[in-house]
This record gives C-alpha cells, sequence and structure tokens, in this order.
C-alpha cells in the first residue's frame, strides 16, 4: 500500500533523493556566479550593492556545504527571486546619501483641452501678410468701397483670416462652431467682426435681433457702435447702443415699438451693450426680444467673463432659449432641424483667459481658436523704455520727461482714483503743462472734447486709471507712461497697446521705483516680443535738481486744494479685473 500513498504536506519526508538536491544546488551556484560576474563588469559599481551580494551570497555556500533535507524546486525558484531582487533593487530605490542615485523632480503638465492646446495660429505683426481688398470674394462690392473711402486697402493678419470663418457659417450645413481669437491690441479685431456680420444681415428681410455685442464699458461700446454705424447704414440696418449714454426710456424707443395690433416689433438689427444695461433692458422693456439673435460677440472677452452683474449671461441665455429654440449640445438631426437659426458665439481679446472653468460657463459649442501668439503680445512697432528711480523722484522724473525730453500726447496711467486725482493737481500747480484728466462726472461730449483735443495735440499729458487700458481707441497716442508700475502681466498689456496701433510707431515708458524693479522684470519677461530691446532711461541728476523747486511749492500748495477740491472720479477697473 505504500506505493499508492501521497504525502501531500511533507513536511518531515525528504521530496528529492540526494541526486536532485545536489543538481538543484549547483543551479543556484550557477545564477549566483553569473550575478557577480555582472556586478564586476558594471562601470559604477555601487558600495552598498556589493554588500548586499556578499550577505546574498552567504546562504548559498552554506547550502552548498550543508544541504537542507527540506530543500524542493520551490525552494530553487525562491532563492532565485529573492537574488535576483537583491542585484536590481538598488536601481528601483533612491540611496540616502548617494548623490548619484538622486530622484528626478517631475513637472506637472497642465491639461488644457484639445481647442486650447492646438489652436491656429496667425501671423502676429500686422505689416505682413496684409491681404489686398481688390477682389475680395467674401465682401460685397459696397463694403469695399466703405473700406476705401475710409483709407482701408489692406486687411490685416487678423482679419484675413476671421472675416472667411465667420461668413461660411452661413453657407454651410453644420451648425457653426464659436470662435476665439487672441490677438494683440490695434490688430483691427473691431472690423474683423463688424464686416462680415454686416455682410451677413444685409439682405434680411424681416427685422429682429441678429447680432448682440456686448462690451465692459461704455465707451468702448460708443467705438464699437460708430464703427457699426458706418459700414451698416447703407443696407438700412439699424444698430442700438445701450450704454447709458441716452436715458433709458430713449433707448427703449430705439428697441421696440407697438404696432396697432397691440404686438411689439423690433426697431433693431445690431445691439451694442455694456452688461448691466442689457440685463436692465432684458427685464424692463417690453417687446426686447433676442430669441432670434444669430450672433452673440463678446469684445475684451476676458473682463467680460469677469462681469458679475445681475448675472448676465444667464440672463441673457434664458431670453434666447425662452422658446422652443434648440441648444447646441448632443446635436442629432432632429434638433438641428428643430432649430434653424443656430447661435454662434464670437469672442475678443488681446488677453484671452485659458482657463476652462471660465469657458465653460460660456457654454461654447466645438469652439476654435484662432491665436496670433501663445503668449501675451505688445505691438510689433513699439519702443518698450523704463526709469529706475525712488518713491520720491517719481513726480521729478515725468515732469522731465514731458519738459526735458519733449513728449507729447502722452496717456498716464495710474494704480488707483486717488493717484490720478493727485498727480493731476500737483501737475496742474506746477503750471507748465497742459493736463487734463479722464473723468466719469465729465459729461459725453466734454469728454469726447477732451479726447479730440488731445488727438490734435491741444493737451500734453492725459491722466486716468485702467479704464482706458482696454480696448478704447484714443487717436494720436505718441507715448505711454505708467506713473504707476503694473502690477499683472495683462494690466500692462493693455496699457501699452493703446500707442503703437495699427502698424504705426509709440513710445512705451514704466517708471519703476527699486521696490518694484524684480517684479516688473519678471512681468516684461514673460511678454513675447519682436525684439528684446528694453531701453533703460537715464535722467540727469541735474535735470531733476533744476525741476525741484518747482515740486516742492506745489506740494506745499497740494494739500490745500485737495482739500477744497472735490475728489474727482477717474475712471477705474480695479486691480484684480485687470
Amino acid at each position: 500500500m505504500d506505493l499508492f500513498h501521497i504525502s501531500r504536506y511533507g513536511g518531515e519526508e525528504k521530496l528529492e533523493d540526494e541526486g536532485d538536491q545536489d543538481e538543484s544546488l549547483k543551479k543556484i551556484l550557477r545564477r549566483a556566479k553569473r550575478k557577480r560576474k555582472q556586478e564586476e563588469e558594471s562601470k559604477k559599481p555601487e558600495k552598498e550593492t556589493k554588500k548586499k551580494l556578499k550577505v546574498s551570497e552567504e546562504p548559498s555556500e552554506e547550502k552548498e556545504s550543508v544541504p537542507d533535507e527540506k530543500s524542493n524546486d520551490s525552494e530553487e525558484i525562491a532563492t532565485d527571486s529573492k537574488t535576483s531582487e537583491e542585484v536590481t533593487g538598488t536601481n528601483n530605490f533612491q540611496v540616502i546619501g548617494d548623490d548619484n542615485l538622486q530622484k528626478k523632480k517631475t513637472v506637472l503638465q497642465r491639461k488644457l483641452p484639445k481647442w486650447l492646446r492646438d489652436p491656429e495660429n496667425i501671423e502676429v505683426n500686422i505689416n505682413q501678410n496684409t491681404t489686398s481688398i481688390d477682389g475680395l470674394e467674401f465682401l460685397s462690392s459696397d463694403l469695399i468701397t466703405q473700406l476705401k473711402e475710409n483709407s482701408i486697402t489692406h486687411l490685416f493678419p487678423v482679419q484675413s483670416k476671421i472675416i472667411p470663418m465667420i461668413m461660411q457659417s452661413t453657407s454651410t450645413v453644420v451648425p457653426p462652431r464659436d470662435i476665439c481669437c487672441a490677438a494683440p491690441t490695434g490688430s483691427g479685431k473691431t472690423l474683423s467682426y463688424v464686416l462680415p456680420l454686416v455682410n451677413n444681415l444685409k439682405d434680411r428681410v424681416v427685422r429682429k435681433i441678429r447680432v448682440l455685442v456686448v462690451l465692459p464699458v461704455r465707451e468702448l461700446a460708443k467705438q464699437v457702435f460708430n464703427v457699426f454705424q458706418t459700414y451698416s447704414k447703407k443696407y438700412g440696418l439699424n444698430t442700438a447702443l445701450l450704454a447709458s449714454y441716452s436715458s433709458f426710456q430713449q433707448e427703449q424707443k430705439n428697441l421696440t415699438r407697438e404696432n396697432l395690433l397691440g404686438e411689439f416689433e423690433s426697431l433693431a438689427d445690431i445691439v451694442v451693450a455694456t452688461p448691466g444695461r442689457l440685463v436692465d433692458h432684458v427685464y424692463g422693456t417690453k417687446g426686447f426680444d433676442l430669441r432670434h439673435l444669430r450672433y452673440i460677440v463678446l469684445d475684451e472677452a476676458d473682463r467680460i467673463m469677469e462681469e458679475e452683474k445681475h448675472d448676465w449671461i444667464n440672463v441673457v441665455e434664458k431670453s434666447i432659449y425662452s422658446t422652443n429654440r434648440k441648444r447646441l449640445v448632443n446635436l442629432n438631426v432632429a434638433k438641428y432641424l428643430d432649430s434653424p437659426e443656430p447661435l454662434q458665439k464670437l469672442l475678443f481679446s488681446a488677453t484671452l483667459s485659458t482657463n476652462p472653468e471660465k469657458l465653460e460657463y460660456l457654454k461654447l459649442y466645438n469652439p476654435i481658436l484662432v491665436s496670433a501668439s501663445t503668449t501675451c503680445e505688445i505691438p510689433p512697432a513699439l519702443n518698450e523704455s523704463y526709469v529706475l528711480c525712488s518713491i520720491e523722484q517719481k513726480p521729478l522724473v515725468i515732469l522731465s520727461l514731458i519738459l526735458h525730453y519733449k513728449y507729447k500726447r502722452v496717456l498716464c496711467f495710474t494704480n488707483t482714483i486717488d493717484g490720478a486725482n493727485r498727480l493731476y493737481w500737483l501737475l496742474k500747480l506746477i503750471g507748465d503743462i497742459k493736463v487734463h484728466l479722464v473723468s466719469s462726472s465729465l459729461t459725453t461730449s466734454k469728454r469726447q472734447r477732451l479726447l479730440n483735443s488731445f488727438s490734435k495735440g491741444k493737451v500734453d499729458i492725459l491722466i486716468c486709471s485702467n479704464a482706458l487700458a482696454r480696448g478704447i481707441d484714443v487717436e494720436n497716442v505718441n507715448c505711454v507712461i505708467s506713473y504707476d508700475c503694473p502690477t499683472y502681466l495683462e494690466t500692462y498689456v493693455h496699457r501699452v497697446g493703446r500707442t503703437a496701433r495699427a502698424g504705426k510707431a509709440g513710445t512705451a515708458i514704466t517708471i519703476v521705483d527699486e521696490e518694484e524693479h524684480r517684479s516688473f522684470k519678471k512681468i516684461i519677461k514673460s511678454v513675447s516680443r519682436q525684439s528684446d530691446n528694453l531701453n533703460r532711461i537715464n535722467i540727469d541728476e541735474d535735470k531733476l535738481t533744476d525741476l525741484l523747486p518747482k515740486l516742492t511749492k506745489a506740494l506745499q500748495s497740494l494739500p490745500a486744494v485737495l482739500k477744497i477740491e472735490k475728489p474727482i472720479e477717474a475712471l477705474y477697473i480695479s486691480q484684480e479685473h485687470v
């Protein structure tokens, strides 16, 4: 019966005879010998590895001299794998104190949607790759004639790219993709959407609001309104401005009217508005209807996304989709046929945000990004300079730049309302400079007359805070001076973008004190430019000393003037919004 006896556990019995044990030990020794040879041939043997090998080899030698009765096939495999782990283990773990095995630092890569990672790039320099307007097939002959009347003979690269994309959206079978455009200031973004939208609406039959343009400040809204007026009047298209330039009741009269049947009719084809005023009319104007809207344009889109007035984006979308109009989400053939007028969103900005959370709030449909660069761009014709001085010397520096260096038509930026007000009165008391302050206390007509006087050279320096840094086109700005150093990259880009527009030359000077020097250098390194030349202006100390008596006298009178005069509320946008 012993022939049929099977020992499953064999804790105390031999599973192999002596010959099999010798053969197993020989295999182990051969493997250990190969491992030792590999270690000796390695270029940079590690001391710790040698020690571990020495320790791991001793049990094998003991097994050779004193064979264990319990050894079996599983013991062979376990011993072999243990030896392998000891040899290669130091390659997988950092040895403390060994410089050769320092852990490599891993850099986390920001994960962006594909359309943000892979934009369609266009030429940054507006003087290159321009397109002649003669023979353009995608613009009507009337629009080309109007362009020539306004001395425009070529389209800039941004316009050559964006205009056909918008116009093709009406001829395609599939819903149009939303378009995001990031391009430097002065690159022609306004005309890139005004021209195709007017061209697409010129044959409309029934007057409904088809285009809505939203802008962050009313001055910029007025500027865009004037451009639409220029190019739409020949086609009988009406443009309404909702930016508090007129009374609320007058704006209502320009939007809708009640017919003999008691129904409200739209009087506007295009609406240009600021967010707050737009919300007022959505709630307060009878017959104000956005259900037939085809295009919504967000100019200065990064600033618009920061607007929280009455949650205006959701208010507008509720008005658009107040009936059975379908959103372009989870689209299929049936849904598309039920929505013959899909809504296309157009975003434009010099510093378009790449924050997916902010862009998600806009509910973009299959967006495409057209970018003049992957970083913040400044105008290629801009000459950048800076002056390094102490805080006490800043008033003397700006006086010297105007009186000694003869800079005229200067747009001067400060960071705060109080700073703009104080600098204005200080230069006013000195008396040798024609200075004005851009103030919200001025009426619209007075502000426009002031800007016209500045453009004609009747004003030496115009002081303002960050409101004019965004999008507003002040004509003939020769020089931009940042009296207060900008804190953020976007602020710097928008400030210097007020000059050197549309290919013209311009100068930007930043007054930097010692404490701001390091942060200013970081901002400058982050800006993409055609040239790395950043000039430092070294003002002669003697020139500053000559101006000291005038400044001292003005400073003595300044406190009394500030107490008597009411603080002027300068146009201001807080730094967190810029």
